[in-house]
């Protein structure tokens, strides 16, 4: 409801284009909202021929209102490591999304020594979302690993403790 399309109805020329027009009704937006805005062809009045069956398009588009200097704020939490996967949760509590992203991966043992580094990327995740991530890890690093930093760019490390029930080193 608070978002405008414009116009609503539009007839396509074989190979043609057309332009539409969203926008928001809030007068101020706080934090990311995310709509999504659906086209849908509508037969024509001629019938199909004998034998024939009509294909009609669908397309979902998704649309992102985001407030002025929107900044994603992400945290992450271990819900699970076994011998060759670790999965990781990301929250964003920011007011804009948080894409996608080349990332630096490493375990720690309780002793803070590193056991295990490797690159990853990290997933889309959306103002005020969850999101999973899984990183293929070395079957060594399961029964030791206390902790776990991701470094995303040139950002403070996101860091991370392995809780022991969370822990599946069982080959």
């Amino acid at each position: 409801d608070a978002l405008l399309v414009h116009p609503l109805i539009v007839r396509l020329p074989k190979d043609g284009q057309a332009r539409i027009r969203v926008g928001t009704l809030s007068p101020s937006v706080t934090t990311e909202e995310a709509y999504r805005v659906e086209f849908k062809e509508l037969p024509d009045r001629t019938p199909a021929a004998n034998g024939q069956v009509r294909m009609l398009t669908n397309v979902s588009v998704p649309v992102f209102v985001q407030p002025a200097n929107a900044k994603s704020n992400l945290s992450m939490t271990v819900g699970g490591i076994d011998t060759k996967t670790l999965d990781l949760a990301f929250r964003n509590d920011g007011t804009g999304f948080a894409p996608p992203a080349p990332a630096k991966l490493r375990i720690l043992d309780a002793n803070n020594r590193p056991l295990h580094d490797g690159d990853a990327t990290t997933v889309y995740v959306l103002a005020g979302a969850q999101a999973p991530m899984h990183a293929q890890v070395p079957a060594s690093v399961c029964a030791r690993a206390a902790s776990v930093e991701l470094t995303i760019g040139n950002a403070k490390p996101l860091v991370a403790a392995i809780a022991p029930g969370v822990r599946r080193c069982v080959r």
